[in-house]
């Protein structure tokens, strides 16, 4: 995950022209989210960002799906971004499952 990371942060920051959502899209087929994992609060940041509605959803259903606020401990510094996120995007439905 540690490259497609980097790479959404080089793309979204204008260096390279590509459709991050279906970026997202491709890569929620092949790759799982790494609940504890660094570069996850640097993905999210950069879709909240970017304003990538549709791919921070996704991102953070994954992340449930694979055990985030279960089996893995939920990261403050990530609950926090998405929360704001989420509500900027008008998912409020949405931000109190991110603390659950």
């Amino acid at each position: 995950m540690n490259v497609e990371d980097k790479s959404l942060v080089s793309f979204d920051g204008g260096f390279l022209n590509i459709n991050i959502d279906e970026l997202i899209c491709n890569l929620e087929k092949v790759v799982t989210i790494e609940c504890e994992d660094k570069s996850l609060v640097r993905l999210v940041r950069v879709l909240v960002e970017g304003e990538h509605v549709e791919s921070t959803v996704r991102v953070y259903e994954l992340m449930k799906t694979n055990g985030w606020g279960s089996r893995f401990e939920i990261d403050e510094y990530v609950a926090k971004v998405l929360r704001r996120g989420l509500k900027r995007f008008g998912k409020e439905e949405m931000v109190d499952g991110v603390d659950q």
